[in-house]
């Protein structure tokens, strides 16, 4: 009995003992399953290593193989370089077999020179034979052109050894350029070998590297094994992190690519509004041109007019010149025909008076004689009344005289102020316009006095005077009538009218006023240009602030990470600022009324290609996505086939 109640104790506790281990072994084996999976990832990413060391392997028989062809060619190099420096032997042969021959040549040479020396002393010979034939010319004419044959030729063989030291000097300069290229060729021998030398120890140490390389690659495999346990864990863990970012990155962008497509609407049509505002205002600026070209048209016609007027003017004055000239010329000959007058006058005058004195110096010594002889009173009073009469003869005279020297003065006088009139008028004329009245009150004192001075001196009567005056005045009256009226109005037939002064003054005045038009015109198109440049400097400020960065592209190929998904949050952010860029730059220019230039609109059309790359950023991102699911799907569904085998298998 104790043995069978033994027997079932020990049958309980086996029971227990297995249901507790099947109890186990159910716990265990997800974790067998999740270990053969792990060992089957392991083995497959064993053989990736084990390919990628075959790979390696192969790489470097191949740089092995590299290596020995390089070492081959090096080889032939050599080989090469050995046979260049046979050729550089034979070159050397040669070079002593021309050395030989210059040496020859040279030998020539001093034969030849030798020969030459000869020569010249059978030349002097003959010299000294010819000075003594030419005592016997005459009898050795025939000799005589024999021999100066034979110094044709001599000279000719002097020429020939001439150039056959020409000659010599151009070989010895081939010699020493051949010295020279002798000596460069063994240089570049020397350093070839040098050169071959360096490379062999190179390719040795290179072969010693890729050894060492090797040895690291292994236990960098080594390592790599150890780690990759590690990464996989991470690995799984970031990719749950990474799905949850994916997704929710993935909302955010479609909100931010939805509002990008808004304000890029709104960007292109405040775009085509500025567009036909600046159209509008080409039209209205190309309408003010025109018109300031009809104005400039204007003006230069104007201006051709008062070019036409200023030549009348200048004709004017020249016909005026000559008038003044052949005027003065006239007077000056007048002036010359009175001095005469007044000379012969004045001679006849000193004779007269001389006649008179002698005249009267008669009569009264007649008249003492008759006191003396005659003792009757009536004889002495016959004798008073003849002298009387005589007296009253010679005062008509002197007058008769004197009236005509004061007329002759009184037209001198006339003459004169007239020419000094005639004269201050045209200085007057030339310096500032004055009015005639104050002119003719300026030159009526100064004419008067200038006749009363010349009668003065030549002693006229009062009367006289004031004649002389009064012509003077008249003739400076005529002289500032005439410096009022035009000066050719006599000599020329052509009509001067104070009214086209007028005009002239009229028409610089419109030039002067149309130009300073075209000055506030000018003036205020170009502030119109720097508000314009100000208002554009701004708005390519807020787009520069508000595009302050560019997103970054996340390739498809790559497996997701940490520094992935902050890429495209960035790339999020940046289309976010993108979206609200444009509709700033939209609305600041709809809302001002400001009118954008052609960098604006590119800056715009920049703005919208960048948000135009964050949508492809978001597309991007959700591919990645559906890569990622897929791939979680699939092993998914190879864990829970592997599950299956395994419990059919148990």
């Amino acid at each position: 009995m104790s043995c069978c109640a033994i027997s079932e104790r020990e049958l309980l506790r086996l029971y227990s003992e297995h249901t507790s281990l099947h109890k186990k072994l159910n716990c265990l084996l997800p974790t067998l399953l999740f270990c053969e999976e792990t060992i089957e990832q392991q083995q497959q990413e064993i053989k990736i290593v084990r390919e990628n060391l075959q790979t390696q392997s192969r790489q470097a028989t191949e740089a092995l193989q590299r290596q020995s062809e390089d070492l081959n060619e090096e080889r032939k190099r050599a080989r090469q370089a050995a046979k260049t420096a046979d050729e550089f032997r034979s070159q050397q042969q040669q070079l002593q077999l021309q050395q030989q021959q210059h040496s020859q040549l040279k030998n020539e040479q001093q034969q030849q020179k030798e020969r030459q020396q000869q020569q010249q002393q059978q030349l002097k010979s003959s010299e000294t034979h010819h000075q003594q034939l030419a005592e016997q010319q005459q009898q050795l004419a025939t000799t005589t052109e024999k021999q100066a044959a034979a110094l044709q030729q001599l000279q000719q063989e002097l020429v020939e050894v001439l150039e056959l030291g020409q000659q010599q000097q151009v070989l010895l300069q081939q010699e020493k350029q051949l010295a020279e290229e002798t000596a460069a060729l063994q240089q570049q021998q020397a350093a070839d070998v040098s050169a071959l030398l360096a490379q062999q120890a190179q390719q040795k140490q290179q072969q010693l590297l890729q050894q060492q390389q090797q040895q690291e690659h292994w236990d960098e495999y080594k390592q790599h094994e150890s780690q990759q346990q590690l990464w996989r864990k991470q690995l799984e863990e970031l990719q749950q992190q990474q799905l949850q970012q994916l997704q929710q990155q993935l909302a955010d962008w479609q909100q931010q690519g939805e509002a990008a497509t808004r304000s890029s609407m709104e960007c292109i049509d405040t775009l085509k509004a500025q567009q036909q505002r600046q159209q509008q205002q080409q039209q209205e600026v190309l309408r003010e041109q025109q018109s300031l070209f009809v104005q400039l048209h204007q003006v230069q016609q104007q201006q051709q007019q008062l070019q036409l007027l200023q030549q009348q003017q200048q004709q004017l004055q020249e016909q005026r010149q000559q008038h003044d000239d052949k005027v003065k010329w006239k007077i000056e000959e007048e002036l010359g025909q009175l001095r005469k007058r007044l000379v012969d006058s004045a001679a006849k005058q000193q004779q007269q008076q001389q006649q008179q004195q002698q005249d009267t110096a008669s009569p009264a010594a007649a008249a003492d004689d008759d006191d003396f002889a005659a003792d009757t009173p009536a004889a002495g009073g016959a004798a008073a009344g003849r002298v009387q009469q005589q007296q009253r003869t010679l005062r008509a005279a002197a007058a008769t005289r004197g009236r005509s020297l004061s007329e002759d003065a009184a037209a001198a006088a006339a003459a004169v102020a007239a020419a000094a009139a005639a004269e201050a008028g045209k200085k007057t004329r030339d310096r500032s316009p004055l009015p005639a009245a104050a002119a003719l009150s300026s030159r009526t004192p100064a004419a008067a006095a200038a006749a009363n001075l010349l009668l003065k001196q030549q002693g006229a009567t009062p009367a006289a005077a004031a004649a002389a005056a009064a012509a003077a005045a008249a003739a400076a009256a005529a002289a500032a009538a005439a410096g009022a009226a035009p000066p050719s109005a006599a000599s020329s037939p052509i009509s001067y009218s104070p009214g086209a002064r007028i005009d002239l003054q009229q028409l610089q005045w419109q030039l002067q006023q149309q130009q300073r038009q075209l000055q506030l015109q000018q003036l205020e198109q170009q502030q119109r240009q720097q508000q314009q440049q100000q208002q554009q400097q701004q708005q390519r400020l807020r787009v520069s602030q508000s595009c302050g960065r560019e997103p970054t592209m996340w390739p498809l190929g790559e497996a997701p990470s940490a520094a992935a998904a902050a890429a495209a949050a960035a790339a999020a952010a940046a289309a976010g600022a993108a979206g609200a860029a444009a509709g700033a730059a939209a609305g600041a220019a709809a809302g001002g009324g400001r009118h954008l230039g052609g960098k604006e609109l590119l800056q715009l059309a920049a703005v919208e290609s960048w948000v135009l790359k964050a949508k492809m950023h978001v597309a991007a991102a959700g591919l990645q996505l559906l890569l990622l699911k897929q791939q979680k799907a699939a092993k998914k569904a190879a864990a829970a086939q592997k599950k299956s085998k395994n419990q059919q298998m148990g």
